[in-house]
């Protein structure tokens, strides 16, 4: 029996504490030393704590930090969409300096993937926006109408990839010609 064969059989409370297992247990992970363990172990202890509304040694601490570990780090929002090792040794400074139980991961997006996909929804820092931008900004249109709730709720998955992607990335232009995919299997 799978493990998702097995999940199935269980109540919500036993699907519950088999996830805090998993998560203490950490399949796969391997700590750098017994101190990284011991340190990501009274994490989970602390969430799980919460969760179960037990008193844990201390309130969980997540914080939601969007872009400021770019800032943090002394690169602004340009740098970390476009400079990888740059935005991970920012991420890293902000992970070392405050006491976060749960990782935050980066908000910024390739600049590259952005240029390419020609992103007509949002303008980004060198992508439409001046690189100092200290943030992305949305523009507003109709990328859905609102006569297709209809097509929307039949194929969510078709709606997607010909009605919505070709409107809001350039890159998508030409999918709103393509054949429904439930229509296409069989085809060779």
């Amino acid at each position: 029996m799978t493990r998702d064969e097995a999940q199935t059989e269980l109540c919500w409370q036993e699907k519950r504490e088999a996830r805090f297992q998993r998560w203490l247990s950490a399949p796969g992970v391997k700590f750098i030393n017994a101190e990284a363990e011991q340190s990501y172990k009274a994490r989970v202890n602390r969430i799980v704590d919460a969760i179960r509304l037990r008193e844990p040694d201390r309130v969980p601490c997540f914080l939601p930090a969007g872009t400021f570990p770019a800032f943090y780090g002394g690169i602004n929002i340009y740098k970390a969409m476009s400079d990888g090792e740059a935005m991970k040794q920012a991420w890293r400074k902000f992970l070392r300096d405050f006491d976060n139980d749960v990782l935050v991961p980066p908000i910024p997006t390739s600049a590259r993937a952005d240029a390419l996909l020609q992103n007509k929804a949002r303008k980004s820092p060198g992508n439409g926006l001046p690189e100092n931008a200290s943030m992305s900004q949305y523009v507003g249109g109709e990328h859905m109408k609102a006569d297709e709730y209809d097509a929307l709720i039949e194929d969510p998955s078709d709606f997607f990839l010909r009605t919505y992607l070709p409107r809001v990335m350039g890159a998508f232009q030409g999918f709103d010609r393509l054949i429904p995919f439930r229509y296409a299997f069989g085809l060779p």
